[in-house]
């Protein structure tokens, strides 16, 4: 049976050479999330679902506090007006979490 691939911020190579900021991993490559922190934006249940995962709440930056997540359904709907990135989004994203 083929293992469930997980969706994860990680840096990786797009093909034109650039950066991109989010990419698929398996279970079996968790140990590739080795960054200073982490934002991931979904609703309650996203969130859940991940805190539920042996795979996630083993990695040692869930483990030391470095994930934040933002809402994208809820109130504050921090995590959509981050996705959409407006104008009028953008200052209000920021108001919420500084």
């Amino acid at each position: 049976m083929a293992s469930p691939r997980r969706r994860s911020i990680i840096p990786s190579s797009g093909a034109n050479g650039l950066s991109r900021s989010v990419g698929t991993l398996s279970p079996e490559q968790a140990h590739l999330i080795d960054v200073d922190r982490a934002f991931f934006i979904g609703d309650a249940a996203d969130r859940a679902a991940l805190e539920a995962d042996p795979m996630f709440t083993s990695l040692p930056i869930y483990r030391d506090g470095r994930v934040t997540f933002f809402a994208d359904s809820e109130d504050p709907p921090v995590g959509a007006a981050l996705s959409q990135s407006t104008i009028l989004s953008l200052p209000y994203a920021i108001d919420q979490v500084s």
